[in-house]
């Protein structure tokens, strides 16, 4: 990914359940989410904890019309104004800057 590219930042959707499951696939990612993405049922449910999580504003971060990562704020104390962000993005597009 070139500095050049655009990233669109947009809500999880059920059809993105193969990018997950492939995301999740790769050895680095295998233990990084609340149980093995191991199919497109996990995918699907990974999606839908994360569209349904409370105080939590979720993406899926796409360039060049594909899913490319993820990125979230979470825990959001809107009291205080903070929130946990984490992220991830997929082997591909890793240390491309």
């Amino acid at each position: 990914m070139s500095r050049t590219e655009q990233l669109l930042l947009r809500p999880w959707r059920e059809d993105d359940a193969p990018a997950v499951l492939a995301a999740f696939g790769a050895d680095d990612m295998a233990t990084q989410a609340g149980e093995p993405i191991t199919d497109l049922a996990a995918a699907g449910r990974w999606i839908v904890r994360w569209r349904e999580a409370a105080e939590a504003f979720p993406f899926a971060v796409r360039s060049a019309g594909r899913v490319v990562g993820h990125v979230a704020v979470s825990g959001v104390d809107p009291q205080h104004s903070v929130g946990w962000v984490s992220y991830w993005t997929t082997q591909a597009v890793r240390g491309r800057g």
